[in-house]
């Protein structure tokens, strides 16, 4: 052969399995033996009952906090199962993260200029979860792609992804911001969040979009805390406004009644 002839690739071997996977990146091999039973070794268990299939070694070699568990000398480390205090709905982001080091749910949330409000607030609500779980497991990684990649980007910029209609950053931020409330290790994103409502406190609490304004998807504690909040600039007749929004507003499996009391 000369030299500045190129060497051919070898061709796949004839015959053999059609449904044998062809070579492909690591992660995507690894989530396709997901949902093979035969090929996983250990069982999360969620909050839910909700049973989700990983990889031992994978787990362990990803988190500390699941090494120790997986290969110690917790009872863990004999058992096929682990029940976690996790809705099984995060615990599978979770895997699928150690997997490939992406979620490809939230992938596709981040790249859509498709704006559907319940279905954005719920989503944003688990990537606050997901962060949450990253502290608990101790993968740094996860974290950084969650907060810093995905919500960060979300807070800082006016639109929440290139195309997407920049008034879906009013209830975006203050999704975020009433989630990550309940989550104690949080503390950063909390306040990332609140200085953008506190930056465009009218148009992140009280502008309508899609039928739903920012203020709307707060629960009772975290209005409150918002209407204390002294650092808040915001006219009276905007912040009144704000809170009849809130009153008016069916969420958090408050009815109209219960929400006008507390307002």
């Amino acid at each position: 052969m000369s030299s500045g002839t190129k060497r051919k690739a070898p061709s796949p071997p004839a015959g053999g399995d059609e449904d044998e996977p062809l070579p492909g990146k690591l992660g995507a091999d690894l989530l396709r033996g997901l949902r093979d039973a035969d090929a996983c070794d250990i069982t999360l268990v969620g909050s839910d009952g909700g049973t989700v299939p990983a990889f031992r070694t994978i787990l362990a070699l990803r988190s500390k906090v699941f090494g120790r568990m997986l290969l110690g000398d917790f009872k863990e480390g004999r058992s096929d199962e682990i029940r976690l205090e996790y809705h099984s709905t995060i615990l599978k982001d979770v895997v699928e993260y150690c997997c490939s080091d992406g979620i490809a749910r939230f992938d596709a949330y981040f790249k859509s200029d498709t704006i559907k409000p319940e279905e954005d607030m719920a989503t944003l609500r688990d990537m606050v979860t997901v962060a949450a779980a990253s502290h608990f497991f101790g993968l740094k990684g996860l974290y950084s792609y969650v907060v810093e990649d995905m919500l960060g980007t979300i807070i800082r910029q006016d639109t929440r992804r290139p195309g997407a209609n920049r008034d879906a950053r009013c209830f975006d931020i203050c999704t975020i911001w009433d989630e990550s409330l309940k989550q104690a290790s949080l503390h950063e994103l909390q306040s990332l969040a609140l200085d953008a409502i506190e930056d465009n406190t009218f148009h992140t609490l009280v502008r309508d979009v899609g039928g739903f304004s920012g203020v709307a998807v707060l629960s009772p504690d975290a209005l409150l805390r918002l209407v204390q909040d002294d650092r808040l600039v915001v006219h009276a007749n905007n912040l009144l406004s704000a809170v009849r929004e809130w009153s008016r507003t069916e969420i958090h499996g408050l009815g109209r009644e219960e929400r006008m009391e507390i307002a």
